[in-house]
Formats: C-alpha cells, structure tokens, sequence
C-alpha cells in the first residue's frame, strides 16, 4: 500500500495534476464573477437602465474579495505543496 501512495505521489508531480486543478478552481470563480457582473450589470445597461444600485456594489465588492480571498488561499496551498515536493 505503501508503495502505491508513493507511486501516485510521483504520478501527481510529475503530471502537474494538482496545478492544473488550482488552476481550474481560479479559472471557474473568475468565469462566475464575471458572468454575474454582465447579466446583472453590463446588459441591464445596454437595455437603457443605467441605473447602478447599491445592493449591487456591495455583492459585487464581496464576490471580487471573495474571489482574492480563495485565490490567495489556493495560491498558499500550492506554495506548502512545493515544499513538501509533492
């Protein structure tokens, strides 16, 4: 047992398996964030209600801090996971 959890430790790094995944997480929070931001604000706006209320500055200010938090997060979690060499 010993042996397999070493060889699928090996496999992981050397694959950059668990790059490509922190990678993806970041890439779907970016992908949702920006998405709200259109429907909720860029196409209201092309409708002609300019109007930007301040319900949606406030969601929008916790998304986007939201989304540094968890990508700093995942960027500390990457940084322990090169140091343990995995």
């Amino acid at each position: 047992m010993v042996f397999q959890i070493n060889e699928y430790l090996l496999f992981l790094k050397n694959r950059n398996i668990i790059s490509s995944a922190l990678v993806i997480l970041m890439g779907g929070m970016i992908k949702d964030v920006v998405h709200d931001f259109i429907d909720d604000v860029i196409m209201p706006a092309t409708k002609g209600n300019v109007k930007v209320k301040k319900d949606l500055i406030k969601i929008y200010t916790v998304k986007i801090l939201n989304l540094f938090v968890v990508t700093y997060l995942l960027f500390l979690l990457s940084k322990s996971l090169e140091r343990i060499n995995l």
